[in-house]
């Protein structure tokens, strides 16, 4: 029996990293991930303007950002500006991503990329129109464990895909603040993740259906626990399952993908933002008679994932072709996710396209494999 592989670390291209960044949003988000992802990555931040301008001169020095921007108007009028990154609430991101696209500045929206599908089409379309590149911000595909597994589906590891699923629990939901305010609130700026990336890997999905439960001590009423089920081309079948109702025990992600060939699980490192565990992945195949081995990861999810989103970008921008987490790309993950609501809303399973296969295609090879046979 033999087990041999070797995992190579991502190194985020150099392709772009002069292009000025200036950042929209001074919030925990940005101080947290966004700047210690530019910082570890050696890129250019030109800037930041947050409508609270202590707390932009405050995140400014604690990183070195020579200038404070005293509004949008100011951010986009600065030449040294190419990329303006968004870092507010998708409900507000209509109206800065527009206008930034208007002055021909390219653009890192924040996930999700709006609050409807409309929205997210017109934003999609402002950047072709003015020729702007957009890419949007799913960290999450540059999570070691994930793309790990990216590379080995890729290389065909599972041989026939037949069943895969994550799991989210624990670390509990706001009850107050904008993220809470709404009827959409967990499955749009959590699960997302995991929906962005089974499509991101096997394709779109032929039909969903999902639940989510809410409780009468529950205000606003939400989708903090919800059970979503897919079903993919060629015998696939997902589920994502999501508990964060309760904040008794910290949070947790968990991945398996099952094929006729071999198993990956593992656990992204995404737990006790912004200081997360390593991520893990565990593999087992036929070809090693179903033993599991546990190779080690480099990397961790924060700060690597911002760096990811915001490096696709700026390769996009250098070469004119768009990068894997593009609008055009993300819209369908958006249009996916409100499908699921509709799911919801409508106790019913919602018919979609189905793509077979197209989370097969060489995508990955763009950002560097972690795994060679």
């Amino acid at each position: 029996m033999k087990m041999d592989f070797r995992l190579e670390e991502w190194v985020p291209p150099t392709e772009g990293a002069h292009l000025g960044i200036a950042i929209v949003g001074a919030g925990q988000v940005v101080n947290g991930a966004h700047l210690p992802a530019y910082r570890k990555g050696g890129l250019s931040v030109a800037g930041i303007f947050d409508r609270d301008r202590a707390k932009a001169e405050a995140t400014a020095g604690r990183f070195g950002v020579e200038k404070v921007y005293g509004s949008l108007e100011e951010l986009l009028d600065d030449p040294a500006v190419d990329i303006v990154d968004v870092a507010v609430p998708g409900v507000e991101q209509k109206t800065i991503a527009l206008a930034a696209a208007g002055q021909g500045k390219h653009l890192l929206c924040q996930k999700p990329l709006a609050a409807s599908v409309d929205d997210g089409r017109e934003i999609v379309a402002a950047a072709k129109a003015n020729g702007v590149q957009l890419a949007v911000n799913m960290n999450g595909r540059w999570d070691p464990a994930l793309r790990a597994a990216k590379a080995l589906i890729e290389d065909e590891f599972l041989g026939a895909p037949r069943f895969v699923r994550f799991e989210v629990s624990g670390g509990g939901w706001p009850s107050t603040g904008w993220i809470s305010a709404g009827r959409h609130m967990a499955i749009l700026y959590n699960m997302i993740h995991c929906i962005d990336f089974l499509r991101y890997c096997f394709g779109e999905p032929e039909r969903v259906s999902a639940t989510d439960i809410s409780f009468p001590d529950e205000a606003p009423p939400g989708d903090r626990m919800a059970i979503i089920t897919m079903e993919f081309p060629e015998h696939l079948r997902g589920l994502v399952i999501q508990d964060c109702y309760s904040s008794a025990s910290p949070p947790r992600w968990f991945f398996q993908f099952e094929g006729t060939e071999g198993v990956i699980e593992g656990e992204p490192g995404w737990h006790e933002y912004p200081n997360p565990r390593p991520s893990t992945i565990r593999l087992a195949s036929r070809r090693w008679d179903w033993t599991w081995a546990a190779p080690k990861l480099a990397g961790c999810w924060l700060p690597d994932g911002w760096l990811g989103t915001m490096t696709a970008l700026q390769q996009a921008v250098v070469t004119g072709r768009p990068a894997h987490n593009s609008g055009d790309d993300n819209l369908k993950t958006l249009e996916l996710v409100f499908a699921i609501y509709d799911a919801i809303d409508q106790r019913r399973v919602v018919e979609l396209g189905g793509v077979a296969g197209a989370g097969l295609r060489k995508i990955g090879r763009r950002v560097g494999n972690l795994i060679r046979w």
